[in-house]
């Protein structure tokens, strides 16, 4: 990969979810540009990665930045997925009990933030939280169709202020699902 880069053949070379061990040994050896870990208000397991390989240089992405569509507000009462559902099992404490009834004392903060700016979606809060950490360069979220990509996007249209941030830290500190 290194002599792909050398080439001109490859611009970056990233990684994602690899332990530090061996992200640290690809990043000594020069073949290591940016990371990718899960990150989210309701997931914040990897944020010492991201702001170690930051520090270090690398570009940083968060994915799971709406929480399986958690944080969109979408979720307002508990569901029941099919057993083959992903977010059964990647989203797991986020989607049980007593994670979810956490979650929506949090969402009652996003709902506010989202009315003091004129009713933007909570998936805008959801990355613009995301993306207000010095550390983080990109959040990947997903999307079904062009409205929720324009939506999305517009994200980076508008900056948190600190006492929302202040307000979604103190909502985030209280939950322990993970």
């Amino acid at each position: 990969m290194k002599e792909l880069k050398a080439a001109g053949k490859v611009r970056f070379l990233g990684m994602s979810n690899l332990e530090m061990e061996l992200a640290d040994k690809l990043l000594a050896a020069g073949v290591l540009d940016i990371v990718q870990y899960p990150y989210s208000m309701v997931d914040r397991r990897k944020e010492g990665l991201l702001k170690h390989y930051s520090a270090a240089g690398c570009g940083t992405m968060g994915y799971a930045s709406l929480g399986g569509g958690m944080l969109t507000g979408a979720f307002r009462e508990l569901p029941k997925f099919d057993p083959t559902d992903m977010r059964n099992a990647f989203y797991g404490p986020i989607f049980k009990e007593p994670g979810f009834t956490q979650i929506q004392a949090l969402l009652k903060v996003m709902d506010e933030i989202s009315a003091a700016h004129g009713t933007v979606p909570l998936a805008q809060i959801a990355i613009n939280w995301c993306l207000s950490h010095d550390y983080m360069n990109c959040s990947l979220t997903g999307i079904r169709n062009v409205t929720e990509a324009d939506e999305n996007c517009a994200a980076a249209d508008w900056i948190l202020e600190a006492d929302e941030m202040s307000a979604l830290d103190a909502a985030i500190s209280k939950l322990t699902i993970y």
